[in-house]
């Protein structure tokens, strides 16, 4: 795991939005990043294709961390709440069903306590 570990923690994208790993274990993983005022559109509020590449960044990792290589097939999710210049974004995914073939996992962005936004995610898992 710690050659995942690390390939994450280089990931030009990721380090380019600042996301940062924070957890990783087997089916499990948690993303954070802090918001800036670079992320946020015309409204004042973070563009929805950051969260869901914050999101993306958890189920990549989680998936990856229990079989590698795992794709994601298909993800969605809602934004529940705004947040403010400044704020600590946190992403937890969580394996929810796994068969040979496929996954599902479950993103949920906070900042501290409450949920931001939600997501789920489905990943297809290749043979080695």
């Amino acid at each position: 795991m710690d050659d995942l570990r690390k390939k994450i923690q280089t990931d030009p994208y990721l380090n380019f939005l600042g996301i940062e790993l924070e957890e990783l274990s087997d089916g499990y993983a948690i993303c954070s990043l802090s918001l800036s005022k670079d992320m946020v559109n015309f409204m004042g509020v973070p563009h929805g294709g950051l969260l869901f590449s914050l999101a993306d960044a958890a189920l990549s990792a989680a998936s990856n961390s229990d079989h590698y290589p795992s794709y994601a097939i298909e993800v969605n999710g809602s934004f529940l709440a705004k947040v403010s210049i400044g704020d600590t974004l946190t992403a937890k995914s969580v394996r929810i069903h796994q068969t040979h073939k496929t996954a599902v996992y479950k993103m949920e962005i906070f900042h501290l306590e409450k949920i931001i936004a939600v997501f789920r995610g489905t990943v297809y898992r290749s043979k080695k």
